[in-house]
Parts: structure tokens; C-alpha cells; sequence
């Protein structure tokens, strides 16, 4: 091709590529702009917002800054030459939830009128205010809620949830309060909680019922030590419940920098003046000091405690547990009982050889529902374990004896027991096998033995063990003991003889009281005076025969509250015995009575020991040097060829005095 030619085609596809750019530009700029589909929330508060866009070289019909309604809407947009056109939607949402413009502010308390104790409080009937909401958009709220007024609740706090939904779904759950039904206690009720005494500080916690409904605003409250004046209004607490709590139904206030171990009165009143109830309590005393161990008198299975005394006038007594350990842990209790106050020393025995335990001291002040203990002083013992030869009687009562050996792997199989012999032969098994006991100590146990009986055990194996020891029974326990007389300060206790075996005298101990000394009685019963009324007496009575104690018996008994046990008189049972026997019966008896009677004559002819009943009135029969006496004791002479005849002294204390 020429070198003309070439250009002139060049010449030509150029202007044809500029034409093509020249219609292309023109074919963009007759488009018409339109921003993609908008989607917007309403302002706070409001059923419309404001939506801006961005479009180049175009007009829409609505401007963009308009504000829109909720729900959707169209906007169509021209070119500026007017050749084309487009659309695209805004839509606005409503996200918003409900308000509530009505809601009970406070939680409701609701109180039971007229209550029956009798009956069962099984609901009331509860009502509050209209409850309401309104929405941004101007249209309808659903409520709904769990209860409505009018409704019945149940005794205690039901929490209540009202729910606001608008048109467009949304919920508001926020209007929710608790519904509290009560049963109003007595407006006089009042108690006190939480005792607590330390190293520094002794304090405790008043409790009073809440006002009906919560009218009472204040209450002023009084505490002064029994037996000084009432403080005056300026040294009163004013106490302010807390208000809108529905947690309460008492009021609670804690009062500190008491005296450890006293009385006190506790009043409160409405602060307006009124009085309305009062109450006395003991503090807490302090922990006695320094439990320890008497030296030389630990075995391995007794020992003798001790302890520094508390130093407080009002002190009661003490009272003494065991908390005994299996292995690392506590796991069981025995209960010592209660000891006077002027006790410091106690001695623990029949314990199971090489025991653990804790031995607890703590002092008492009050008496009943108001006693009050210390928090316990304690000390860990470990009793030492048995010796390899040594068979030992560790627990012994008047019918039983307890023995304890150490074990040896060479002695003891599954085929070849330990042997165990009594003698004398009267226990329930004379015999007693124990087959491979696990652990380094076995144990076994001989029962219905005789009292005051010297026993002698043997123990053998087969494989290698021959081991013996003796022990001697101790004294019938007494039984049936009994008050016969409760005045507001004397007591006048009556038990009877052991069953079995014979007993010299008789030793009682109680608490509280000025004296740790034991009481020495003759006879089966006891007279005790110059008590303090409506307080609570621990009475512990053995048998003594020969030096040795037997099981004690124990009875609480509350001076002027305790009722005693009436005698049946002698003409009732004469009567009641005339009526059932026949007269061939009623001689057959009379010639009996008069044998025994000839015999007793006899014996007492040959045996100083009798059995006589004593009645006197100690109010007027005694001596004013021992009007104040806290208990009387009598003896008596033989004269021989005098009978003793027991007299009729209708109201009057009484002693039978039983030496045998």
C-alpha cells in the first residue's frame, strides 16, 4: 500500500474514534443519579427523622434534609436535561420501645387483717394503681402483666412484671415491683438476736415488729443494766427504719459497749412517746481462760480438766462437753452437764483408751429460755493408747464392764479369736470371742452383771496372748427421781433406792449454786431452800457403797414452776384395797403384815439400820441461824425396843431416811 494511502486510512479511523467518544460522553450525562434505598430509625422520642442523600446532576421531588414519617417511602429522581429518571425508597423504622408513663414507684406491702393463728393464712386480695404507657409513634400500646390488681398472693414476695409492645414489636418490661404479704406479729413482740461478747466489746441485736403498712416513721429505744434507773430521753436512740425495703418485717438495731455477763432492760417506744414493749437480756458473758490439764492425772482413759474461773458477779455456772474425733474430724458429743460456779476442776473418765477430743468449758449466766452461754474455751487431748501386756476395764457401770487390749498380728486370725472369761460366772455370756479386730486396740464388753461385785477377767489366744485384770462393779444407780415439793425457793427431792446391791449413802450435786462440794443424804430424798424462783436446777444423785459412785441420775427442776408429784394418800389406797380383796384375803393379809412386822422388829434388834420418815416444817420448826440453809440432813440414834412411827404432817417437808 502507498505511503498516501496509509495516512489517509489513519486520517479516517481517527475522526471515526473521536465521533464515538463525542456520542458516548453525551449518552452518560443523559442518566439520571440515584443513591441506593435508604433505611433509617426515628429520632428519640418522635415518629419521624430527618434523611439526607447524595445525588450529582439530578432532582428528585422531595429534598434531601425532608423528614419522614415511619414506614416507606418513594422518591423519583430526573436528569438535568430531563432525559432520564430513577427512583429509590426511604424507609423508616420504628426501633423504639414503649415508656411507661404510670408505674407503682414503690415495692407494696400488704398485711393480713384480722389473722387467725388457727387457720391458715393461705392468701390476700392485693390492688395498686393504674399502670399506663405511651410510644414515639403516637400509636396503640398493648400491656400485659403477670398479675393484675385485685389478684390473690400468697404469703411472702411475688415480684410483678407489666410488658408495654407497640405496632412495630417493641417491648418494654421495665414497670416491675415486688408484692409482699405479711402477717402482722403482735405490736408488743420484741426479742433480741445475735448475744456477742468479745475480747473488747459486748454487744446485741434488738428486733420489733415493723409498723402495719410502715405508718410508724421512728422509735426511740432505752437499754439500761436491771436494777439502775432508766436513762433519760437524751441517751435514747432514735431508730428510722429503712423505707421501700421490702425485705422487712422487723426493725433491727445493734447496741454495743455493754457490760459482758449482765442483765438488761431493752425498751422501745414511738418516737412520739408511746411505749410499746420492753424486754430483759442477758449479754454474753466472756469465755473462762486457759482449759488445761491437772498434772499427773491424764491416763489413757480418764483425765482431770481445769480452768481459770471467770471473775463476774453474775455468773451462774459452767457447763462442760466433749466433742470426740474420729480420725481428723468431730463426730460426736457428750454432754458433762452443767457444774457450780465456784467448780474449776472436773474429772473425765470411762473414755475409750487413746480418745481425741475436745474438751469445751463455757459460762453460763440466766436461767431457761433465758440462759446464755459463752462461746467455749477449748483444749485438744489426745489420751495415750494401752501398754502390748495390758488388758484394761475402761468403762464400768453396776451391770457392765468394758475392756480394751492391744492387738498383735500375731495373735489374732480370722480361726482363732480372742477369748474372754468372767468369773464370777453370772454375766449374761460368761464367754465372749473376738474374731480379728481391725485397728491397733479391740474391745469387747461383759453385761448383766451383779453390783458391788469384784470381777476377775481373763483374756487368751490361741496364737500367743494370755492377759487378765479385775474390776469391781459399781453401785445400783438410783431411779425414779422426783420433785415431791416445788416452792418458789425450796425443792424437795425424792428417788428411789437402787433395785439391786446395797448402798452406804447417797451424794448430790447442783447447780447452780455457792458450793462445788457434794451434798451427803441418808435416806432417799433431799430438802433444799433459799433458791431463786423460776431458775432452772441441774441435780446430779449417786449411790456410794464402799468408796465407789455409781452411774449418776439427773432432773432439772425449775423453782416455783416445776410441778411436783402428789402422793397418793394412805386412805385411798386402804379403801381401793378393801374393795378388791375378799375377807378371807383381807386376814390372810392382816396375819402377814403382822409376821413382817415381828420380823422387822427382830432384824432391827440385830442390825442398826432402819428405814424412818421425818416430817418438820423448816420455816417454823428451825432456828433462824438456818432459816437460809439450802438443804437439811438427818441422822438418827437407836433406841432399842422404841418403835418409830411415821407421822401425818399434812403440808409439811419430809425426809425418809434409808441408811440400807
Amino acid at each position: 500500500m502507498a505511503a498516501a494511502e496509509w495516512g489517509t486510512m489513519c486520517f479516517i479511523e481517527g475522526v471515526l474514534m473521536s465521533l464515538v467518544m463525542l456520542l458516548t460522553v453525551n449518552v452518560q450525562a443523559s442518566v439520571a443519579d440515584c443513591p441506593d434505598d435508604i433505611f433509617q430509625n426515628t429520632d428519640t422520642g418522635k415518629a419521624t427523622t430527618v434523611v439526607n442523600w447524595q445525588a450529582n446532576d439530578t432532582t428528585c421531588d422531595l429534598l434531601s434534609g425532608s423528614r419522614f414519617s415511619i414506614g416507606s417511602t418513594n422518591i423519583t429522581c430526573t436528569d438535568e436535561n430531563g432525559n432520564d429518571t430513577c427512583i429509590f425508597t426511604v424507609t423508616v423504622n420504628d426501633n423504639e420501645a414503649p415508656v411507661f408513663t404510670k408505674c407503682p414507684s414503690e415495692h407494696i406491702r400488704w398485711t393480713i387483717r384480722d389473722f387467725d393463728p388457727l387457720l391458715p393464712a393461705v392468701s390476700a386480695q392485693v390492688t395498686w394503681g393504674l399502670t399506663s404507657a405511651s410510644d414515639n409513634s403516637g400509636g396503640e400500646v398493648t400491656l400485659n402483666s403477670t398479675h393484675e390488681p385485685g389478684d390473690k398472693f400468697e404469703l411472702g414476695v411475688t415480684s410483678v412484671t407489666y410488658t408495654a409492645r407497640d405496632e412495630s414489636g417493641n417491648r418494654n418490661s421495665s414497670c416491675t415491683f415486688n408484692v409482699q404479704v405479711v402477717v402482722q406479729p403482735p405490736a408488743d413482740y420484741i426479742f433480741i438476736d445475735n448475744p456477742r461478747t468479745s475480747s473488747s466489746v459486748s454487744c446485741m441485736t434488738v428486733v420489733w415488729p415493723a409498723s402495719k403498712d410502715g405508718e410508724n416513721k421512728e422509735y426511740a429505744l432505752y437499754y439500761w443494766r436491771k436494777g439502775t434507773p432508766k436513762p433519760d430521753s437524751s441517751e435514747r436512740i432514735v431508730v428510722t427504719p429503712q423505707q421501700g425495703d421490702i425485705t422487712y418485717t422487723f426493725n433491727r438495731q445493734e447496741i454495743c459497749s455493754l457490760f459482758p455477763g449482765d442483765l438488761y432492760v431493752v425498751e422501745v417506744s414511738e418516737e412520739s412517746g408511746d411505749a410499746i414493749s420492753s424486754v430483759e437480756h442477758w449479754t454474753r458473758p466472756r469465755t473462762p481462760r486457759w482449759i488445761s490439764v491437772v498434772s499427773g492425772t491424764s491416763s489413757s482413759t480418764s483425765v482431770e480438766l481445769t480452768w481459770e474461773r471467770v471473775s463476774l458477779q453474775n455468773l451462774e455456772q459452767y457447763r462442760v462437753y466433749l466433742n470426740m474425733y474420729t480420725g481428723y474430724r468431730p463426730t460426736s458429743t457428750i454432754d458433762l452437764g452443767y457444774v457450780s460456779k465456784t467448780t474449776d476442776r472436773l474429772v473425765v473418765d470411762s473414755l475409750r483408751p487413746g480418745a481425741a477430743f475436745d474438751a469445751c468449758v463455757s459460762a453460763v449466766v440466766g436461767s431457761g429460755d433465758m440462759r446464755l452461754e459463752s462461746r467455749p474455751q477449748s483444749r485438744y487431748i489426745n489420751l495415750g493408747s494401752l501398754r502390748e501386756s495390758e488388758l484394761l476395764a475402761y468403762n464400768f457401770t453396776e451391770s457392765t464392764i468394758a475392756v480394751a487390749w492391744r492387738t498383735a498380728s500375731g495373735t489374732k486370725n480370722q480361726n482363732d479369736p480372742y477369748m474372754l472369761h468372767i468369773d464370777p460366772d453370772d454375766a449374761d455370756e460368761n464367754y465372749l470371742a473376738v474374731f480379728n479386730p481391725s485397728g491397733s486396740l479391740a474391745f469387747s464388753e461383759f453385761v448383766g452383771l451383779k453390783p458391788n461385785t469384784e470381777y476377775k477377767i481373763n483374756l487368751f489366744s490361741n496364737l500367743g496372748l494370755i492377759l487378765g485384770t479385775s474390776q469391781k462393779t459399781r453401785p445400783g444407780r438410783v431411779a425414779n427421781v422426783r420433785p415431791m415439793l416445788v416452792t418458789d425457793d425450796a425443792i424437795n427431792l425424792e428417788w428411789d433406792a437402787p433395785t439391786e446391791g446395797d448402798v452406804d449413802s447417797y451424794e448430790l450435786h447442783i447447780s447452780p449454786g455457792e458450793n462445788s462440794e457434794p451434798i451427803k443424804a441418808w435416806g432417799t430424798s433431799c430438802y433444799f431452800s433459799s433458791l431463786t424462783a423460776k431458775t432452772e436446777y441441774f441435780f446430779k444423785i449417786f449411790s456410794v457403797y464402799d468408796g465407789m459412785k455409781s452411774v449418776p441420775q439427773t432432773i432439772m427442776v425449775t423453782g416455783g414452776v416445776t410441778k411436783a408429784h402428789a402422793s397418793t394418800p394412805v386412805n385411798v389406797v386402804a379403801t381401793a384395797v378393801g374393795t378388791v380383796l375378799s375377807f378371807p384375803s383381807i386376814v390372810l393379809t392382816i396375819g402377814i403384815v403382822i409376821l413382817c412386822l415381828k420380823y422387822r422388829r427382830l432384824k432391827n434388834s440385830n442390825d442398826s439400820r432402819a428405814t424412818v420418815a421425818v416430817s418438820f416444817n423448816p420455816k417454823e420448826d428451825l432456828t433462824d441461824d438456818y432459816q437460809d440453809s439450802r438443804h437439811y440432813q438427818a441422822r438418827i440414834k437407836e433406841t432399842e425396843g422404841v418403835d418409830y412411827a411415821v407421822p401425818d404432817v399434812d403440808g409439811s417437808s419430809h425426809m425418809t431416811l434409808d441408811p440400807s
